[in-house]
């Protein structure tokens, strides 16, 4: 079987973006592991030259993640080169401690105390790169000692030198985790749409589509639809880390009951790795996951956070924003209408006529607790009810 070749977009240093040539990633590992700039970065790493000046003006660099258009910027993004990179900046990571299988390439950073690690990884995207990075560093057990610095789409890598570069052309290739977000409005809260995975297999992150049929714009019910929602915060946190991730799990299974547990862990090492300023280990996230498909198993697995929504509007909404708040108005006055209506009936269908006599208004209202201005706007659709009641309880 041929090995696959990867094509990397080349720089003179990482003070110019423009692309000077692509090169082939094995081409790449051979200059690190010759160490044609042995001298400059072992100067570096001792003091004898100023490190920073030497990073940047230099020595040459890479991009490992994607390709570019001329020169490196967001907007001149071409396409996934095939690898993802990740940088480690830990004194205490013991790089031996890594399931080697998983990884297609390290060696020692640019100052010699860390490591750059490369994975093969399919499908990589600029909307799929949060997530896939957080998955990746979940499953090779390095969530706690990456550098979140170089977490970039764009990120440079900046030759090294290490002749014990590690090599496995073999290495697994990981898929790529689509969870997209809604759209980016500004509102409080981050909920994910059911584009997770490929080939239409999708995962739902609330239950509308339990209630809206025929791609409807919205659906409306007075007694409020149970609505389940896996829902996070829109900004990083550091507290209550179990709580949200427990609750979270809860209702991704909810939603999902026949969910594999590898993308169930996939989905909540994303959500760690990018929801916290301070994630979970994987440890604590393997027994939260476990903890809930445990009472799945034992059937008494409930969502969690279910409310009510008295109007719920499908995903592919056509309704303005104006337009949807309008039918949310509407809803409210139909739901308060029919509260105030039934809390007339009841009065009506237990009323006293021993000590209160003859029902009015005015009897209502200063008798029960219940507003003058709500009695006045219903009374006339009680009236023909209230006068037969009166006439009856006079006979």
């Amino acid at each position: 079987m041929e090995t696959q070749d990867y094509k990397l977009d080349f720089f003179n240093c990482t003070k110019n973006c423009n692309v000077i040539k692509q090169i082939s990633v094995y081409d790449w590992f051979d200059f690190i592991k010759r160490g044609d700039f042995s001298i400059e970065i072992l100067s570096a790493r001792s003091g004898n030259k100023d490190y920073n000046e030497v990073k940047t003006k230099i020595v040459p660099c890479v991009t490992y993640n994607f390709t570019f258009n001329k020169y490196k910027n967001i907007e001149n993004i071409l396409n996934p080169t095939g690898l993802l990179y990740i940088d480690i900046d830990a004194p205490d990571f013991n790089i031996n401690n890594i399931d080697k299988k998983l990884v297609f390439a390290f060696y020692k950073s640019f100052g010699g105390k860390g490591y750059s690690i490369i994975v093969k990884v399919d499908n990589l995207s600029q909307n799929n790169f949060d997530e896939t990075y957080a998955y990746i560093c979940g499953q090779l057990g390095i969530s706690d000692y990456v550098d979140l610095g170089a977490k970039k789409t764009t990120q440079f890598n900046v030759v090294s030198f290490d002749k014990e570069l590690y090599l496995n052309v073999d290495s697994k290739i990981f898929k790529s985790i689509n969870i997209t977000p809604l759209s980016k409005t500004k509102r409080k809260e981050k909920a994910y749409s059911t584009q997770w995975g490929v080939n239409g297999n999708s995962v739902r992150f609330d239950n509308r589509d339990d209630y809206l049929q025929n791609k409807q714009d919205f659906v409306k019910n007075l007694e409020g639809f149970d609505f389940i929602q896996a829902k996070l915060l829109y900004k990083k946190v550091s507290k209550n880390r179990n709580n949200i991730l427990l609750a979270y799990c809860t209702n991704i299974v909810c939603l999902n009951p026949n969910i594999y547990e590898d993308r169930l862990h996939s989905i909540l090492s994303a959500v760690n790795f990018n929801n916290f300023t301070n994630p979970v280990d994987e440890s604590q996230l393997q027994r939260i996951i476990q903890s809930v498909l445990k009472y799945k198993k034992e059937g008494i697995l409930y969502p969690c956070g279910v409310i009510k929504r008295k109007a719920l509007f499908g995903e592919n909404c056509t309704l303005s924003k104006n337009e949807k708040l309008a039918v949310c108005r509407e809803v409210s006055a139909e739901s308060k209408e029919k509260i105030s209506k039934e809390k007339i009936r009841s009065i009506l269908d237990s009323w006293d006529f021993n000590n209160i006599n003859k029902i009015t208004q005015k009897a209502i209202y200063e008798n029960h607790p219940i507003s003058k201005k709500t009695v006045e706007k219903y009374y006339s659709e009680f009236k023909k009810e209230i006068e037969f009641l009166n006439n009856t309880c006079k006979k």
